[in-house]
């Protein structure tokens, strides 16, 4: 028995070894350098990482560690964003107040408080017309007397349209109202000031109080037309508007051209645009863009800045001047215009230049709005959904091609022009006829989509900015809107944004919806 218990305890040593002693035959992997180890005692391998006191601790840390996560997995879904971060303005004044800054809170909180004021139709009292679309508008900043707002729209281009915007004591748009006031004729309008055959541009002249348009196809005799606003003596009647809409005014004249040999053959030429010039420039009443360069009405003259040239040439397809669809007149400098169009190249037109030499630069696409917004910065967009602010001073002049002698020198200095702001998430693939508009003041940009919607941005960072009053307009245009401006109507102290949507004028202005949201 003394033996066979000597054998049986020789048996088991090996398996009291494996269930009583800390030595693990199976290897394990390292994560790091995916090999082989063998887990030991300590006094056998001492300073070894894979001593089994160690591997142990490890074990229970990455444990600990793999709770930790879960825990904090579980814990997002219990932590909400407070609503009030969410709103534009609460939100932001709490961010200014743990020290984020963010340069686009003033405008941001204008944009998400604008709402629907109403609109105002221009066809109820016309009756069918052929076209329901607004191609051009012009707001002007209204009867101060009366408190009348005045738009003239062009409905169906070969028509100037005005009408009134009365607004209620909430600032929403009532057509009703007109019957509290003594208008022209006794109408409520909208009241037909003239017929125009194809009107492209129209702007409203402050200081002359008259509105300024082009046609698309102009004669000999209209080459630049002016409409004045017939203005009456109310004797002290606030309920009597003293720009009286409707009443052809005696000194309303068409511009006829001076170079009647440039201008005389039908086709020759087409106006795409123009630009009012500056209210202390008396001599200057506009700038014209055509496809055949720039003309600026000076002195009681109309004349070419960029001849023009003749379209048998084959060298028409080269030229700078193919198309030009905006002009603008540079802040404070009423000697230096803005111009662009096809193929996207912007020109800082010098007229005081004796040589013709201007300066330009190049933009990434067909230049169809520009908008200066000081001395320094001007706001560019085109088609192929490119929008940026490019700061002028970066343009140089350098060496410059051979002049050709059809066309003034230009100086080509593109790879200076680089774009201080971009607007990423602008969107106009092709059309060169959208809706754009600027207000300096706010620094806010109002651009018409190819889809019908209408976005917000800031001139500060080119973000677009949340606005659902604004995008109520996408849902009532059948296409992409080509009127949009800001103006700022009489006792206001916010610029609202108007559009023209179908064959009424919308207003969006900052504030309540209603006196019961007010309240």
């Amino acid at each position: 028995m003394e033996q066979l218990g000597y054998y049986f305890g020789r048996f088991l040593t090996p398996i009291k070894a494996l269930l009583f002693y800390p030595v693990l035959l199976m290897p394990v992997t390292d994560p790091e350098k995916k090999r082989y180890f063998k887990i030991e005692k300590g006094k056998n391998a001492p300073g070894s990482v894979w001593t089994l006191d160690k591997v142990k601790k490890r074990k229970l840390e990455d444990e600990q560690a793999a709770s930790a996560l879960r825990r904090l997995n579980l814990n997002k879904g219990r932590i909400k964003r407070a609503r009030a971060l969410n709103d534009t303005i609460a939100g932001g004044f709490f961010a200014r107040e743990y020290g984020i800054k963010n340069d686009d809170l003033p405008v941001a909180g204008y944009a998400s408080g604008l709402v629907d004021k109403g609109s105002i139709s221009l066809v109820s009292e016309l009756g069918p017309t052929d076209c329901h679309h607004i191609n051009a508008m012009c707001i002007s900043p209204g009867d101060e007397w009366s408190g009348l707002g005045v738009g003239f729209v062009s409905l169906n281009w070969s028509q100037l349209l005005s009408t009134y915007i009365p607004r209620d004591k909430n600032g929403r748009i009532q057509r009703s109202l007109l019957a509290n006031y003594r208008t022209p004729f006794h109408q409520m309008g909208p009241w037909v000031e003239f017929g125009c055959r194809q009107i492209s541009d129209m702007k409203f002249d402050h200081r002359r109080n008259a509105i300024l348009l082009t046609q698309r196809e102009p004669s000999r005799n209209a080459a630049v037309v002016m409409h004045r606003i017939q203005e009456a003596d109310t004797y002290g009647d606030t309920k009597m508007p003293r720009l009286q809409l409707g009443v052809r005014s005696k000194t309303s004249r068409a511009m006829a051209p001076m170079f009647v040999e440039d201008l005389s053959r039908a086709g020759e030429y087409q106006s795409n645009c123009l630009a009012v010039g500056p209210d202390w420039a008396s001599n200057i009443l506009c700038a014209v863009g055509t496809n055949r360069g720039i003309m600026q009405h000076k002195g009681n003259r109309l004349e070419w800045l960029a001849p023009h040239i003749n379209s048998s040439k084959k060298s028409r397809k080269d030229n700078a001047f193919r198309d030009i669809f905006s002009v603008a007149y540079l802040k404070s400098h009423d000697q230096v215009i803005l111009a662009g169009g096809r193929p996207g190249r912007c020109f800082l037109a010098d007229t005081r230049a004796i040589d013709k030499t201007w300066l330009s630069f190049q933009h990434a696409s067909t230049i169809t709005h520009i908008k200066p917004l000081d001395d320094k910065y001007v706001l560019v967009s085109g088609v192929r959904d490119k929008m940026c602010i490019y700061d002028i001073r970066s343009v140089k002049k350098g060496t410059f091609p051979r002049p050709k002698p059809e066309s003034p020198r230009f100086v080509d200095w593109s790879e200076h022009a680089r774009a201080v702001v971009s607007f990423p998430e602008y969107k106009n693939k092709a059309h060169i006829d959208h809706g754009l508009d600027v207000d300096v003041e706010m620094g806010l940009v109002a651009a018409a989509h190819d889809n019908g919607d209408v976005a917000l941005f800031s001139t500060k960072t080119g973000h677009r900015l949340k606005s659902p009053g604004v995008g109520d307009f996408s849902r009532q245009a059948g296409e992409h809107i080509k009127a949009l401006q800001f103006q700022r109507l009489p006792g206001d102290t916010t610029p609202s944004l108007f559009a023209g949507v179908g064959e009424k004028i919308h207003m969006r202005s900052f504030g309540a919806g209603s006196l019961k949201e007010e309240a």
